[in-house]
């Protein structure tokens, strides 16, 4: 939320949100980005998920 429109690979996110000691993947972070669109999405479906996958890259957060 504080960096909108910068994309974050996976590692990355990895490396800003979990500790060293906790067992993680790239797995784990697609888990999550699932579920944060379905809790943001207030739309049914219409509107476009704030979280934007940038395909061999990683994820950013658009503005609306």
């Amino acid at each position: 939320m504080r960096h909108p429109e910068t994309v974050f690979s996976a590692e990355a996110l990895l490396a800003r949100v979990w500790t060293i000691d906790e067992e993680t993947s790239p797995d784990i972070i697609r888990t999550y980005i699932k579920r944060l669109r379905k809790k943001l999405d207030t739309g049914g479906g219409e509107s476009e998920s704030p979280i934007q996958t940038i395909y061999g890259v990683g994820y950013k957060l658009i503005k609306s």
